[in-house]
């Protein structure tokens, strides 16, 4: 929405004092749109909350619960509006204080005083509202426990989740809502399972009653029991031991929730462990598929959970499938029989789930050999997809194999740009490239794609020595119409600049050319004085060109008698700081 102009808001405030009710409200609805209100604007509409009109006096109090932060007199104004005789004008005067981050102790207690309205509606909405304060008074507590117990199951389910929002609540609260589990109502004692789910901690009393609520005779209640169960890390036997039976329950939902209570627990006994294996076999493919990416999230595995998981590989559903790799690629070590069962799992049709294998192996901390050879025959999987994973995870070794090197040097004539480019990535992670790789890299400074270039600059930068050709390549990428290419060309050339040097004599003039105005000149700014040496003139390079000096200074004058004075008029020898 707009915001209005001062003179808008005068003749909105105005308009707030009409004759006609139907415009009070129309000004009060637009003022209500404004994401902040002046205080002139906020005293007129706490005055409009006097209006002879109850409608009037709703919409202001709907209004004034937009704003964030409330004055003192705008909070008085709203608990004097809890009073009026109009149920709507005190539900919205409710609806407003909640909306309160803090309350004073006169807001505090008008809303709890609400709790025994005449009318439910406007109850359930002071419930409500105690709801959305983070820390209540004891008697807010009390007055919810006392709420508890009311005759209309909205005030009651309002209650429950009001107290469930607190972080911490008295033992008389607790007992309430243990109560509360066993009302006659289901969503109440749905409410009440949720209510405790919400605690940091529960006494041991509180527990027993949500193990007892796995046995309810509603399939909600009991899912709501299970999920506040598996909030706490750590549960005792007894609890475990009702989570593992409710694996067995018709209601996949609850299933659902009791694979996710065990996953959270910091450390699972080997019956619990045993019973989400079993789990793997479940009816419902979300059961499967939680219950393997539960145990995939477990630091260790046990030699049974891999066998599980190394038979979910085989399993029909796809994504059970794909979860088992999941589960098994958060593991950085596993053993040669999940290896081979990943491997087995790259001929699969679904490119979803060949794709997930390679980012499994992808994860392990060493790969033998045979492993490292299917990644390799996966670098030519049909799916573009699979192929640049396959080459980014063979990218990760420092060193491979002749067959995975030729994968990679195939790989960079690849149509698709992201596969060169993970392929240049990968070869230039290796310190020793063979000649061939040297020179595919090379042809790859030509590409189309600057990406592609600039990739195949860094990975010829990465070598420790380099072929004349290449220094001749990269001199030659310095001309490269992407800035980010000759950056990283010049950046190459400056981890070998004796090499760049000792290359000069076999150069062209052009390329002699290209490499001064692309590289010696700004390398030399901080490392040397440039010269070229042509028939038997020594001349001092510039921006201009060879010869064409601007001026030099005394500095550059001594810089070239000491050039000179060294080569003990033989030749020049280069200065590496002067």
């Amino acid at each position: 929405h707009l915001t209005l102009p001062e003179s808008a808001l005068q003749a909105l405030i105005g308009a707030l004092q009409d004759e006609n009710k139907y415009v009070r409200y129309s000004a009060a609805n637009i003022l209500g749109e404004q994401s902040t209100l002046p205080k002139t604007v906020l005293q007129a509409l706490i005055d409009a909350l006097q209006d002879e009109n109850w409608f009037v006096r709703k919409t202001v109090a709907d209004v004034l619960g937009k704003q964030s932060t409330l004055s003192e007199s705008a909070l008085q104004a709203l608990i004097g509006a809890m009073q009026h005789k109009n149920l709507y004008v005190r539900k919205s005067a409710a609806e407003a204080l909640g909306e309160q981050p803090t309350l004073s102790e006169s807001a505090l207690q008008a809303i709890i005083d609400a709790l025994q309205d005449e009318n439910w509606f406007v109850r359930k909405t002071a419930t409500e509202a105690l709801g959305k304060q983070s820390t209540l008074s004891e008697s807010a507590l009390q007055a919810l426990i006392s709420a508890l117990q009311h005759k209309n199951e909205d005030v009651r389910k309002s209650a429950t989740e009001a107290l469930g929002k607190q972080s911490t609540l008295p033992e008389s609260a607790f007992q309430a809502l243990i109560g509360a589990l066993q009302h006659e109502n289901w969503f109440i004692r749905k409410a009440a399972a949720d209510a405790l789910g919400g605690q940091s901690t529960l006494p041991e009393f509180a527990l027993q009653a949500l193990i007892n609520a796995l046995q309810d005779e509603n399939e909600d209640v009991r899912m709501g029991a299970t999920y506040a169960l598996g909030k706490r890390q750590t549960l005792p036997e007894s609890a475990l031991h009702a989570i593992v039976g409710a694996l067995q329950h018709e209601n996949e939902d609850v299933r659902m929730g009791a694979a996710h209570a065990l996953g959270n627990q910091l450390t699972l006994p080997e019956s619990a462990l045993q019973a989400l294996i079993g789990a793997l076999q479940d009816v419902n493919g979300y059961v499967r598929y939680s219950v393997v990416k539960i145990l995939g999230e477990h630091q260790t595995l046990t030699e049974s959970a891999v066998s599980a998981l190394v038979s979910a590989l085989q399993h029909e559903n796809e994504d059970v499938m794909m979860g088992a790799t999941y589960a098994l690629g958060n593991h950085s070590t596993l053993p040669e029989s999940a290896l081979q069962a990943l491997i087995g799992a790259l001929q699969h049709q679904n490119v979803d789930v060949r794709y997930s294998v390679v980012k499994a192996l992808g994860r392990q901390s060493a790969l033998p050999e045979f492993a490292l050879q299917a990644l390799t025959d996966a670098s030519q999987d049909e799916s573009g997809y699979v192929r640049y994973s396959a080459i980014c995870v063979l990218g990760k070794h420092s060193i491979l194999t002749g067959s995975a090197l030729q994968a990679l040097i195939g790989a960079l004539q690849h149509n698709h740009e992201y596969v060169r480019i993970s392929a240049t990535e990968a070869l230039g992670m290796q310190p020793i490239l063979t000649e061939s790789a040297l020179q595919v890299l090379i042809v790859v400074l030509q590409d189309m794609d600057w990406r592609v270039r600039k990739s195949a600059c860094e990975a010829l930068g990465k070598q420790g020595t380099l072929p004349e050709s290449a220094l001749q390549a990269l001199i030659g990428a310095l001309q490269d119409e992407d800035e980010g290419v000759r950056t990283r060309a010049a950046e190459a050339l400056e981890r070998r600049v004796k090499s760049v040097f000792m290359a000069i004599p076999s150069l062209s003039p052009s390329a002699i050319e290209t490499l001064h105005r692309g590289f010696l000149i700004p390398y030399s700014i901080g490392y040397s004085t440039s010269l070229w040496v042509q028939g038997q003139q020594a001349l001092f390079h510039t921006a201009q060109g060879p010869g064409k000096v601007d001026g030099l200074c005394m500095e550059d004058v001594a810089k070239l008698v000491i050039a000179f004075d060294r080569s003990k008029g033989s030749k020049l020898s280069l200065i590496e700081e002067q």
